[in-house]
């Protein structure tokens, strides 16, 4: 049996180190051959991680999994440890991807000189602005009787095929900042309530391919991912309101 275990984490590391020759960054597919262990244990050891397919082998299963937590990701199987080291996608020397919106140098709003008026002009122009307010508050008033989890699924309804990625990061951004009064949609990533640390993560991937050019084509896994954080942040309200 001694023998057995040890054959197959020698199998598993020789893959294991194939595998991971080039730098795996966050939100990559991982893909991995092992041998000797059944499908029960294969999903205990990886309950931790997006798994994305298990598929079966001769002697064993390849799995293809993802992680969003930055640096060593430690994966136990039996007794044995292995570690994933992850990168982050961006770094120290990149630009602030949000632009702070505490900063309200520049925004000083100029005087209009609007020319002479007639009358007529004045009176109509009066109205307007009367029943321009009166819509205006009936549609704030609107707007407050929906929930912030409305909006949220309201706009991931909408999503759009080549700007997804930063659609489902607005959306999640309001939304945390909606819950917890923070400050996401200015790019104040910091962990807070149910948020941890592959959150912000996932967040900065998805910054990360709107500002690199890259076409990622996988949208139904990431708005699953961002329905996943959504889910652990209302599920905590929901106890709260208890």
């Amino acid at each position: 049996m001694i023998n057995k275990l040890k054959k197959f984490f020698t199998i598993f590391i020789f893959i294991f180190s194939a595998a991971f020759s080039k730098d795996i960054y966050v939100g990559d597919q991982i893909s991995l051959n092992i041998k000797n262990i059944n499908e029960n244990e294969l999903r205990e050891s990886f309950k931790d991680y997006h798994v994305d397919n298990i598929q079966k082998t001769k002697n064993g299963y390849n799995i293809f999994f993802r992680t969003f937590k930055v640096g060593d990701n430690i994966i136990n199987i039996g007794n044995e440890k292995i570690i994933v080291k992850v990168k982050s996608t961006l770094d120290k020397n990149d630009k602030k991807i949000h632009m702070d919106f505490s900063d309200k140098s520049n925004k000083d709003v100029k005087n209009i000189k609007f020319p002479f008026l007639t009358l007529l002009s004045g009176i109509f122009g009066f109205s307007f602005i009367i029943i321009f307010i009166y819509k205006l508050l009936k549609i704030k008033k609107i707007k407050k009787q929906i929930s912030s989890e409305e909006i949220f699924k309201e706009e991931m309804k909408k999503l759009s095929t080549n700007k997804f990625h930063f659609e489902i990061s607005l959306a999640l951004r309001k939304y945390i900042d909606s819950k917890y009064s923070s400050n996401f949609l200015a790019g104040d990533y910091i962990k807070i309530g149910e948020i941890k640390e592959e959150d912000i993560a996932f967040i900065k991937a998805l910054d990360y391919y709107k500002f690199s050019g890259k076409k990622i084509e996988e949208i139904n896994y990431y708005k699953e991912k961002a329905f996943e954080i959504y889910r652990r942040i209302n599920m905590e309200g929901d106890n709260i309101d208890v």
